[in-house]
């Protein structure tokens, strides 16, 4: 049956919240959950919380309550959806239950972190559900629910007995903080099928009877009761954020939007906002900037539809004057001569998305190189499938730049000029003799996607770049790790980089061909080794996706500082072992792929807490460790019943020490044998286990593993036994 749809008029948010509570105010009307959805998406969670405020109020709603005989508002936002059991704590924690009955959310997360269930898939637990059921079943109330998930959650299902005819009912919307689920059709024919409704949803109207400025004043200021919103829950107080901040960042997205079209919001958004200067570190120093921005990125929506972008334009006519000038994008197709004013601060130029090839560019005009370089207050720079001189580029006096991108780039010098390192070293020479490389000595973050600029990935460039804190490279073949050679190893002075990508392509072996099928002297032998990064003291985030040609991955090659690592590899791999031993501060390591010939991975001393090997192809692992992890829960492991048969000949799992170094790889002896290895409950499970089942050690590890040799090497060692 579909539900009832219902509409009214409201030029703000008080007014809607007062029409939601009129509604709610007819007991009779037999609704039990009611979806708002604001003015076409806009502006709901707000109207809700404003609900919240009414209703909970000391005065002004005392006749509602008292009338509908309302004892408890219960209000939780949801945004971003997280699972079913942190709804039911949210509300557990909403009715204050008491301390007993909380601690059951201490004890199953427990139980999942060692039976490996993620935090997604985390269900409700029976006991709170009856506890949260006997606090709600003798009393009415209104459960108000922000939630971003973008369909109805059965509330039965954590204990809230929604029942129309007792007044325990529902209000909800999955709309809100600029988030209208990245979708052109925003209402109505739609919202059924997003939201799973039973009775109603409410629409808001804006009084089209007033004049065009009154809609366009009422649009605005559900634009920045939003923006007060996403300010209040970034948890950064003002005035390091504000509305006013929160709604200039939108705007940056609204305006250069709408000409280059393939921006990565997602990954670029918080550099995009520090690096122009829109967000600034803190004023007392607690927070830094990017600390704000990450905050920002995280309770606002970073994909704005075109109908949303085009709205915010419209809307804000006044914020678009100061900034109309500061932040510049182009289209090739529009404009081929651009005029960069000299207040610019961000700078967006691209070809036209249907006149170009994947592979063509565009020249940058002579008259654009000119405005460029008069343009000193530029700190963003983003090319796409343009061209330009790598030896003099137009941007090599902008001594403020802190972002770099070049997308699909090319030399427009003639390429048989210098060839091999030759034209390299000339590159370099030129860019670090003109105004003694200005332009890269500020960066905060370089990203080179298809552009084969290689000496910026030298060691006297990254040397140069003493800022840079993340560096990304995409597309480029085996080259870029062959200059992340270079510029590695002891001598390196890259220590302020915290993040590293590099998406490469898979090896082509045309590509290391001539036209005659002579050698190319260009190009770069293949790199097996991972580069000595070692020296990059603060470094704490590594992304390799594609890098299929590396063969080893050492634990002396990477900082100690390092947290996350991620190897990602769609096509066969050639590495053969990896290592994070004594890397005390990794908590994250992401693997997924084909990894056929990988022998060993070795965590030893790591502090990870689950084990995530669902995703890897890996048969012909033989050896895994696992000494020194304190923190380690679980590993998952999962096979299908098709997949070759794998044997491990040791596998070695101490969580009591981190002391990763007592275990001899070499020989495959442990120095604490006596102390653990001969625990005869521990390798009988070892040996009687079977393809499929799941290898438990109560206290420290969930593990599915295929089938373990009998010469198998076994060291385990428990704090204590835990019982099930």
């Amino acid at each position: 049956m579909p539900a009832e749809r219902i509409r009214f008029e409201a030029g703000n948010i008080d007014g809607a919240a007062k029409q939601i509570i009129h509604f709610l105010e007819d007991t009779a009307n037999g609704r039990d959950v009611i979806y708002f959805h604001g003015w076409n998406g806009r502006g709901a969670s707000t109207v809700l919380n404003e609900v919240v405020e009414q209703l909970r109020s000391s005065s002004g709603f005392e006749h509602t309550r008292a009338a509908w005989g309302l004892e408890k508002v219960i209000h939780t936002d949801f945004s971003p959806w997280q699972s079913k059991r942190a709804l039911q704590k949210a509300i557990a924690a909403e009715l204050e239950l008491p301390q007993e009955v909380m601690a059951f959310f201490d004890e199953y997360d427990e139980e999942d972190d060692f039976d490996g269930v993620k935090e997604s898939a985390r269900g409700a637990i029976s006991h709170v559900t009856n506890a949260i059921m006997k606090e709600l079943s003798d009393c009415r109330f209104l459960v108000v629910l922000n939630n971003w998930r973008g369909r109805y959650i059965d509330l039965w299902d954590v204990g809230v007995p929604v029942i129309r005819q007792l007044s325990k009912r529902v209000l909800w919307s999955s709309r809100g903080r600029f988030w209208t689920h990245a979708t052109e059709e925003h209402g109505e024919e739609n919202v059924e099928k997003l939201a799973g409704l039973r009775d109603v949803a409410i629409f808001a109207d804006l009084l089209y009877y007033n004049s065009y400025e009154a809609v366009v004043d009422s649009i605005r200021h559900t634009l920045y009761a939003e923006a007060e919103e996403v300010a209040k829950y970034t948890g950064v107080p003002g005035p390091d954020m504000s509305p006013k901040i929160v709604m200039e960042c939108i705007l940056y997205m609204a305006l250069i939007g709408n000409n280059v079209r393939n921006i990565s919001w997602e990954h670029h958004a918080s550099n995009y906002w520090v690096c122009d200067g829109i967000i600034k570190d803190e004023i007392n120093g607690g927070r830094s900037k990017w600390e704000i921005a990450d905050a920002l990125c995280r309770n606002v929506n970073l994909d704005l539809c075109v109908w949303c972008a085009e709205t915010i334009r419209e809307v804000l006519i006044a914020e678009q004057q100061s900034c109309i000038n500061r932040w510049v994008s182009f289209i090739y197709e529009n404009s081929k001569e651009v005029q960069v004013p000299s207040q610019a601060t961000s700078f967006f130029w691209t070809a036209a998305g249907q006149s170009i090839n994947h592979s063509g560019t565009r020249t940058l005009e002579a008259i654009m190189s000119e405005h460029l370089e008069r343009s000193s207050n530029l700190r963003v720079i983003h090319l796409s499938h343009c061209s330009f001189s790598f030896s003099s580029p137009p941007f090599l006096s902008c001594s403020d730049l802190r972002f770099l991108l070049l997308d699909h780039c090319k030399d427009k010098d003639d390429a048989q000029k210098y060839h091999g390192e030759e034209k390299e070293c000339h590159l370099h020479s030129q860019c670090h003799s003109q105004d003694g490389g200005a332009c890269f000595q500020n960066l905060w973050v370089l990203d080179l996607s298809y552009t084969d600029w290689y000496c910026l990935l030298s060691k006297d460039m990254l040397d140069l770049m003493a800022n840079l804190r993340e560096l990304n490279v995409k597309g480029v073949s085996n080259r870029s790790m062959s200059h992340l050679h270079h510029c590695s190893g002891a001598g390196s002075n890259s220590r302020r980089l915290l993040k590293l990508r590099v998406v490469a392509e898979p090896n082509n072996e045309d590509e290391n061909n001539g036209v005659d099928g002579g050698k190319n002297q260009e190009v770069s032998p293949v790199v097996a080794s991972f580069p000595d990064l070692s020296s990059w003291h603060i470094l704490k985030t590594i992304v390799l996706d594609g890098c299929g040609d590396l063969e080893q991955v050492g634990c002396n090659a990477l900082p100690l500082s390092l947290e996350s690592f991620s190897l990602i590899s769609n096509v066969p791999s050639k590495v053969k072992k990896i290592s994070f031993q004594g890397h005390t501060k990794l908590k994250i390591l992401v693997l997924r792929g084909l990894f056929d010939i990988l022998v060993e991975l070795d965590m030893s001393g790591t502090t990870i807490k689950t084990l995530d090997l669902s995703e890897v192809q890996a048969k012909s692992l033989r050896r895994l460790f696992l000494l020194g992890c304190e923190k380690l829960n679980a590993i998952r492991w999962q096979w299908k019943e098709e997949d070759e048969m794998m044997w491990l000949e040791a596998l070695c799992i101490d969580t009591t020490t981190q002391a990763a170094s007592t275990w001899n790889r070499e020989d495959n002896k442990s120095y604490k044998q006596e102390e653990a290895t001969r625990r005869e409950d521990a390798s009988e499970t070892m040996h009687d286990m079977t393809r499929g089942y799941t290898l438990r050690f109560h206290l420290l590890v969930v593990a599915e593993v295929v089938a373990v040799k009998e010469s198998v090497t076994v060291l385990v060692a428990a704090a204590a036994a835990k019982s099930k």
